[in-house]
């Protein structure tokens, strides 16, 4: 398991102690939570290479709280920034620019802003992804 920006559950059932008692019953109980990171620099790209189509959703994982993802092309410009609204430590994107296209074929950077657990504000080195088609 990973952050990658979805909400996990476990659903426990029917379970007993050791002595052979019950702990629950009938429905069981459910715990939700999701996963961030407390370093920015563990951010990744899935899937990678990403397949471009017209469904294609690209998931940055592993975030910390308030994360920011700056994406670049090989020359630095920028080409996307995206914002966490939901700290859950992920964020789908469709893949296209600020100008709306699609990414072409090609090798493509990342950096990431957060805030760690202590508050503090934290950034990724430069991370790569790859688009194919």
């Amino acid at each position: 398991i990973a952050a990658l920006g979805k909400e996990y559950t476990v659903t426990v059932r029917n379970v007993t102690a050791k002595s052979g008692r019950p702990i629950t019953k009938g429905a069981g109980n459910t715990l939700g939570f999701t996963l961030v990171s407390n370093d920015a620099d563990g951010a990744f790209v899935f899937p990678n290479p990403v397949r471009i189509n017209e469904n294609t959703i690209i998931t940055f994982g592993n975030l910390p709280y308030s994360a920011e993802i700056t994406v670049y092309n090989l020359e630095m410009k920028i080409l996307a920034t995206l914002k966490s609204t939901s700290n859950n430590g992920g964020i789908e994107w469709n893949g296209r620019t600020l100008e709306g296209n699609m990414l072409s074929t090609g090798i493509y950077l990342f950096t990431v802003k957060g805030i760690s657990k202590n508050g503090e504000p934290i950034e990724s080195q430069l991370k790569k992804f790859g688009v194919v088609r």
